[in-house]
């Protein structure tokens, strides 16, 4: 019983300090290195660009569909995650 709560609070630990330094890196890599003005000047930039082929595609409906791509791969891989953890955390 106590190596069985041993493991499991090392298994909670290990995730804590993973979760803790991947938060403390994601706020440092977002408030020194990546200027999000810059960014959005990018989309944009792509964006005016494939307006000048609106005469040929329907590029409002393109960028919808794209859209929908990435949420979709986005939910996938978060499904795919979350039963990782789950399967690591249902050892026996």
């Amino acid at each position: 019983m106590l190596g069985e709560l041993t493991k499991f609070l090392k298994q909670v630990l290990l995730w804590t300090v993973a979760i803790t330094g991947l938060s403390i890196l994601g706020n440092v890599f977002n408030g020194f290195t990546m200027f999000w003005y810059y960014v959005e000047i990018f989309f944009a930039v792509i964006r005016n660009v494939a307006n000048l082929f609106a005469f040929m595609w329907d590029t409002q409906t393109l960028w919808t569909l794209v859209g929908f791509f990435y949420l979709t791969e986005i939910s996938m891989w978060t499904w795919r995650t979350l039963n990782a953890v789950a399967k690591f955390f249902n050892e026996k």
